[in-house]
């Protein structure tokens, strides 16, 4: 900033510069994501699901399935 101070974004600025961003490209002839898909996932994770190493979220996905049909109610309380 021209000031010094520190740029504090919230949703709304960073709305505003997605929208400039992509008229940018558009006037470029460069392409814009339509529709971001939000979080990815970590990149040591993604390194270690494509070596087919077992990560956390593979042992908490089982344990998970493990216990869903064992479970007595079908509801979250």
């Amino acid at each position: 900033m021209t000031d010094g101070r520190k740029m504090n974004e919230d949703r709304a600025m960073y709305r505003l510069l997605r929208k400039a961003s992509d008229e940018i490209c558009l006037e470029h002839g460069l392409s814009v994501i339509e529709n971001p898909k939000g979080k990815r996932i970590p990149y040591n994770v993604y390194k270690a699901m494509q070596k087919g190493i077992k990560t956390k979220y593979d042992y908490m996905r089982e344990d998970i399935d493990y216990a869903i049909p064992r479970s007595r109610r079908k509801k979250l309380i």
